[in-house]
């Protein structure tokens, strides 16, 4: 069976062990423009970002600060984009505040069948997920408004990788016959004052024709 993108997502993630931090509302429109194949956001200003023809330099940086598996993950299996705050102290028991962008075509799923499809994914590779030591618990899951996009998939997951605690938000957008997937990652302590700021992000996420 094809491995679905949203799990893909959720063990792409868990290999980074880095410090995290929040963002002022207010700043929102001092942000910079990053640019996809496919698509534009806007992000922090302390956040680099880097598309797949740009990942040498994003797997340089996690081999300096040890993450050897996030860097491998990246290689083996590249996302659309990857993201991280720059701003971070090594830490242990702390996360990096990271973002992943990946897209799917789905000819004919709806976006409610979609996140069906994504609950049943963490059911159906549960078990392959606990013999690498992660949990995942679904806190939520419901469609949302956000700003230009009537309509997106929203899930809200506790993860868990050996003891190291962490929540991640998922977005889900369909275009035409595409699903983009924003997983969005941080540490439990400041994910909820984090998720107006992560909702922003995705309001201001433009998917190009």
């Amino acid at each position: 069976m094809r491995r679905f993108k949203f799990v893909t997502h959720l063990i792409f993630i868990v290999f980074i062990i880095c410090n995290v931090f929040n963002y002022n509302f207010a700043e929102t429109e001092k942000w910079r423009l990053f640019k996809g194949n496919g698509f534009e956001l806007y992000l922090p200003q302390s956040w680099e970002g880097a598309c797949e023809e740009e990942f040498d330099l994003v797997i340089g940086f996690l081999k300096v600060i040890g993450q050897e598996a996030m860097a491998t993950q990246i290689k083996e299996s590249p996302p659309s984009f990857f993201a991280y705050d720059s701003n971070f102290v090594m830490e242990e028991g702390s996360i990096l505040t990271n973002i992943i962008i990946s897209k799917e075509t789905a000819y004919f799923l709806s976006l409610d069948k979609y996140m069906e499809r994504a609950s049943k994914a963490i059911e159906i590779y549960e078990e392959e997920l606990s013999k690498s030591g992660i949990s995942i618990d679904i806190l939520e899951q419901k469609v949302v408004s956000l700003g230009k996009h009537p309509e997106v998939g929203r899930i809200i997951m506790k993860q868990t990788f050996l003891d190291l605690e962490m929540k991640q938000v998922q977005y889900i957008i369909k275009s035409r016959i595409n699903f983009w997937i924003v997983s969005i990652t941080t540490g439990p302590r400041i994910f909820d004052n984090s998720l107006p700021t992560f909702d922003r992000i995705v309001e201001r996420f433009t998917i190009k024709k």
